[in-house]
């Protein structure tokens, strides 16, 4: 097996225990998608997936912010999710179309990049939703599972076969992290009824 096959398989692994973590709203998946990072920097960048590559570097930097950002955070008190707005929503499509627009223009003239386009979509998509997922917002899952659905056919493209396996589990993690980020908003806002006044 060569070292390449088996940093892919050694940095897939670390991302599919880290985003489980999210999933769960544990602090711990920080630590090992900062693991995963740095070898998935090392694994794209000879693949020529140069967005993906400065993705990595990126995410190895908001991983610490994440770590810090859920510091206060224990198990036995998981981080509240919150939802956006209209103008937040909107605010994300905005980011996403315009960092796609300049990476994607940069990727095609600066660089040696056979896939500038879905390269430079998934990349802005996915620092968009990195910082949804650090602020806490519900949305970041919809914007994953997105991303995710692009990252499989591009992968297969470039011969990474288990990181195309490992970003269809993720796709179905994005959903199930949609689904209990959206049950535990539901029960916060649940408020209990105030007791009658006794006279």
């Amino acid at each position: 097996m060569s070292l390449q096959i088996s940093l892919e398989y050694l940095a897939a692994s670390f991302a599919l225990l880290g985003v489980g973590m999210m999933v769960l709203r544990l602090r711990m998946g920080w630590i090992l998608n900062f693991c995963s990072s740095g070898l998935y920097f090392l694994i794209f960048f000879q693949s020529k997936l140069y967005g993906d590559a400065s993705l990595q570097v990126f995410f190895a930097l908001m991983q610490v912010w994440g770590w810090l950002h859920w510091k206060e955070q224990g198990r036995e008190q998981l981080i509240p999710p919150r939802k956006l707005s209209f103008d937040g929503l909107w605010n994300c499509v905005l980011c996403v179309l315009g960092g796609t627009l300049l990476l994607g223009v940069w990727l095609s003239i600066g660089t040696d990049s056979d896939v500038p386009w879905s390269d430079a979509f998934c990349t802005s998509g996915s620092l968009v939703a990195q910082v949804l997922q650090i602020t806490r917002f519900r949305e970041n899952w919809l914007l994953w599972m997105l991303v995710n659905l692009i990252y499989i056919p591009l992968y297969l493209y470039k011969s990474l076969p288990a990181t195309a396996l490992l970003y269809g589990v993720f796709l179905g993690m994005a959903f199930w992290g949609w689904r209990q980020w959206n049950r535990q908003l539901r029960r916060t806002q649940v408020q209990p009824m105030p007791e009658p006044a006794r006279q």
